[in-house]
């Protein structure tokens, strides 16, 4: 159930990263739009976080869903030149939703 719970969580959130970097691309030029890349990221993380954690009941879900949008927003560096404020940037937006995942859980189990 974890392992289905974790491979939901990250297809709606990477859905919705997609779509808020897609989105960007055609609204924004140069640094707006890779910003809007690197938040969509983070939003995605938190949905997708959100998705895992519910159906998989356990809060580390969440945890497992921050290293994987890392995986994501490395192989998304590694396919096309990006700024080089856009990795820390969107590190600190991918440790924002999974600390924010990771808490709201926690909170909810008390």
């Amino acid at each position: 159930m974890l392992i289905r719970s974790a491979v939901a969580g990250f297809i709606a959130g990477a859905l919705l990263a997609t779509l808020i970097g897609i989105l960007g691309y055609r609204l924004f030029t140069d640094d707006a739009a890779f910003m809007a890349s690197s938040v969509g990221l983070g939003i995605g993380n938190i949905v997708g976080g959100n998705v895992a954690v519910h159906f998989g009941k356990s809060k580390y879900l969440g945890l497992i869903m921050g290293a994987l949008f890392v995986g994501l927003m490395l192989a998304n560096v590694v396919s096309f030149e990006h700024p080089g404020w856009f990795i820390p940037i969107t590190f600190v937006c991918l440790a924002i939703g999974t600390a924010l995942v990771y808490t709201m859980e926690e909170y909810k189990s008390t």
